[in-house]
């Protein structure tokens, strides 16, 4: 006699982890230190000032579409969604705020407080991944808004002790920052003196030294000229938009939804026909980017432009189909040449899987751990009081400290001695990153 009630059918089971995703975002950890650090040595690794792309630019996206493939892979509940937005915006706000460990200094001015940043993106982004209709509503924005006139009353770093006033009366205005919908949307809603802006001052607008900085250690032939204010415009001042913005996180969500896509082609696609189909896509849209760039919507990560979204969209999807090939396509046993390849393959890029496992815990330290190294220094006093050098120079580490100094110095410039102690950084962090794979120790959001 049948039963009435059938036995419950067992849940689907869950995909295997890819190794070629971790890697991924590894290589996109390690990406993320190496620009960090070696961008005021080597300003043409460093974000782009305005447009165009660089390749501390393709660090974001990345990290955004890496966020979708996860989202399609594992699904979560709407409860764990809200908790794991709500702990990525927050550890992201007490990383990027304004007040964690660095420069010898701490505490959090509630006043200048910043609510966006690198997590808070990400976090929106993995929220709201399933509206896909925000990118449309970013580029309406951006273009029809009316932009008016406006005065600055921060600049370069504080108060300003007269406004600057600031020339707009426009719509539409991406070719420079100080008249963008995107600025003035953020400005109306968190107020100015919460932006956080430093790109626009290295244009060629603003700075004899674009795409840098004037700085001492690397560029010391270029000097700020006295004349500096009275011969660029004067909204190189103003505190005008703020990298990580509302309207352009808007256009965040794109590269998550793509990511999300990428992940279902995963799951519905046969294993081995996987890199093809991936291939195409990522070629694909990076073509649509360059074809969007050249017809004059230019590729612009202040504003998360349509050509920047797809072109670095393009570019990790490709990656992602080459470290599948590499490391997820597991060739026939007879084929003892291709096997003996993808198992070396695998060993050599396991110090980025295990990154790419733990992305959370190196995003937290790679910045607070140089902190807190360099909260012990040495700076002997000066006659009269006072210490006789800047602490940063009796620190261990960072551009002016010992290690650069005394054990890189005699590799000749100093760029290249910041680039062996940024390699150097990175090679210790890869070691830790192995250590914590083998003793399964991962921060989980």
């Amino acid at each position: 006699m049948e039963p009435l009630l059938a036995a419950p059918s067992p849940p689907p089971p869950k995909p295997p982890r890819l190794a070629s995703l971790d890697i991924v975002r590894g290589l996109t950890v390690a990406l993320m230190i190496f620009v960090d650090d070696v961008g005021g040595a080597f300003p043409s690794l460093a974000h782009s000032p305005w447009d165009g792309v660089t390749l501390a630019d393709s660090v974001m996206p990345a990290f955004l579409l890496l966020t979708g493939v996860s989202i399609a892979l594992s699904p979560g509940t709407p409860t764990r969604v809200l908790r794991r937005t709500l702990r990525l915006f927050l550890l992201g706000l007490l990383l990027q705020g304004g007040g964690w460990f660095s420069s010898y200094s701490y505490g959090y001015n509630w006043y200048t407080l910043r609510p966006m940043g690198i997590l808070q993106r990400i976090a929106f982004g993995y929220a709201a991944a399933s509206c896909s209709g925000c990118t449309g509503a970013q580029l309406l924005l951006t273009y029809t808004l009316y932009v008016p006139s406006w005065s600055s009353l921060y600049g370069e770093g504080g108060l300003l002790a007269h406004p600057v006033p600031v020339e707009c009366a426009v719509r539409a205005a991406v070719h420079s920052p100080e008249c963008t919908a995107a600025g003035m949307l953020h400005r109306a809603v968190f107020g100015q003196h919460r932006l956080a802006v430093w790109m626009s001052a290295r244009m060629e607008q603003c700075s004899p030294c674009s795409p840098g900085d004037y700085d001492a250690v690397f560029r010391p032939g270029c000097v700020e000229p006295a004349n500096a204010t009275r011969d660029r415009p004067a909204w190189c001042l103003a505190h005008a938009y703020d990298p990580e913005g509302l309207l352009p996180t808007l256009g965040t969500l794109l590269s998550v939804w793509l990511g999300v896509h990428c992940g279902q082609l995963l799951l519905a696609v046969p294993r081995r026909a996987l890199p093809l189909h991936w291939a195409a896509l990522g070629g694909g849209l990076a073509g649509g980017g360059l074809a969007l760039d050249a017809a004059g919507l230019r590729m612009n990560k202040q504003l998360w432009s349509l050509s920047y979204a797809l072109f670095e969209a393009g570019a990790c999807v490709l990656a992602l189909a080459a470290a599948h090939c590499l490391v997820d396509l597991h060739p026939h046993p007879h084929r003892r040449v291709a096997a003996r390849l993808a198992r070396g393959a695998r060993a050599l890029l396991l110090p980025f899987e295990a990154m790419g496992m733990n992305a959370i815990f190196f995003f937290f330290w790679h910045g607070t751990a140089e902190a807190i190294i360099n909260a012990l220094y040495v700076a002997p006093p000066a006659v009269g009081g006072g210490i006789a050098y800047p602490r940063e120079q009796g620190a261990l580490l960072g551009t002016h400290g010992w290690v650069r100094v005394h054990l890189f110095g005699w590799v000749g410039s100093a760029a290249a001695a910041q680039l062996c102690l940024v390699l150097t950084k990175i090679a210790a962090f890869l070691a830790v990153g192995c250590v914590c794979h083998r003793y399964r120790y991962f921060w989980k959001i």
